[in-house]
């Protein structure tokens, strides 16, 4: 004879989806191993809630079933109630709505909310929010076409139209690995890096800063760094440097007045303003790009020794005076501080005493 009653849930097996029922009217009796229906979540199958029971015969629990748990949320919610899906522990879910018509999706794992996916309406209220590390396997792109697709772990950034401010900034990585084929060559370290990190709010670290352009003013080409064209046809590359400064004595150390490379003013205004420029020689003559220098340059020390003068060269005593004969050249240098000059003939002169 099939019989529905109302029963109490005393224990549950997740790896069976069976529970054990006290029914109501009979508290001296527990009926186990009760199948409980497939839609009922493990999570909700929980000792002392009550639940409805269906046995369709007296003597066998198995041709039952425990068709709902009372405390549970519906399988398929009405209109403005949350839907939700979690893990036996419920520490990890998928969550929309925690309001009426809220139209989010918040994703949990390990009790830590990792994404939320809504319709964001202001600047700081992003469609997507992600949460702690990402990772791609394949290729990440922003506001780019599938033609810009370069490798894998290369972070492609195009024709993205700037902010009205950007403050902070912390770079952009583009980290090859290990031995990464691109195209035709083989690129093998890291390379692509600007980064900025552990800065302080009245400190400045500059990964890459690059500022150009203005509103209405035409821009031909303003460059930040470029390394352009050096090999091609696949053709392998050993040490070509755009810019490349290292302070190995220092690391994981405080720097005081370390500069590399560093052209803070150029005046007075020359007609160019180019320090430093070499594009070979053009032609020969005045006009020619060579190399441009408007303040003091010191040479064989990293101690000016200008004499009060300003646009003038210093040249320290030679650390190592040269002994052999320079091949269809000449080496000019300091000794004593006196001024000399070492001809491919082996004669030297001294061109001005100490």
């Amino acid at each position: 004879m099939t019989t529905l009653f109302r029963g109490i849930v005393r224990a549950y097996a997740s790896g069976t989806h069976r529970a054990d029922i006290q029914p109501v009217d009979s508290l001296a009796t527990l009926i186990t191993g009760i199948p409980v229906a497939s839609d009922i979540p493990a999570a909700e199958v929980l000792a002392g809630r009550e639940c409805a029971v269906l046995l369709f015969t007296d003597d066998n629990p198995d041709d039952g079933v425990v068709v709902t748990v009372h405390g549970s949320p519906p399988a398929t919610p009405a209109v403005g109630v949350q839907t939700l899906i979690r893990d036996a522990d419920a520490d990890t879910s998928v969550h929309t709505e925690t309001s009426p018509d809220e139209d989010k999706v918040r994703v949990t794992v390990a009790s830590t909310l990792r994404a939320i996916f809504q319709n964001g309406v202001a600047a700081d209220d992003p469609d997507i929010d992600l949460v702690g590390d990402v990772r791609t396997s394949a290729r990440l792109r922003i506001n780019a076409s599938s033609s810009d697709l370069l490798d894998p772990r290369i972070l492609l950034l195009s024709r993205v139209a700037p902010p009205a401010s950007v403050d902070g900034l912390a770079g952009v990585v583009a980290d090859l690995g290990g031995a990464t084929t691109l195209g035709a060559g083989t690129v093998t370290g890291v390379g692509g890096r600007a980064l900025a990190r552990d800065v302080g709010v009245t400190s400045f670290a500059h990964g890459l800063d690059y500022l150009a352009g203005s509103t209405g003013v035409a821009l031909m080409e303003a460059n930040c760094i470029k390394v352009q064209g050096i090999s091609t046809g696949g053709a392998a590359i050993l040490n070509a440097r755009g810019l490349l400064v290292q302070n190995p004595s220092i690391i994981l150390a405080s720097i005081t007045n370390f500069t590399g490379v560093e052209i803070a003013v150029i005046g007075p205004t020359p007609a160019t303003r180019r320090p430093f420029v070499d594009n070979g020689i053009t032609g020969g003559g005045d006009n020619d790009d060579g190399n441009r220098f408007v303040s003091n340059t010191q040479f064989a020390s990293l101690t000016g020794a200008f004499g009060g003068g300003r646009g003038v060269i210093g040249i320290a005593n030679a650390l190592t005076v040269p002994t052999t004969n320079p091949v269809a050249a000449g080496i000019l240098y300091a000794e004593g501080g006196a001024l000399k000059w070492r001809g491919s003939g082996g004669t030297v002169t001294t061109i001005a005493p100490a």
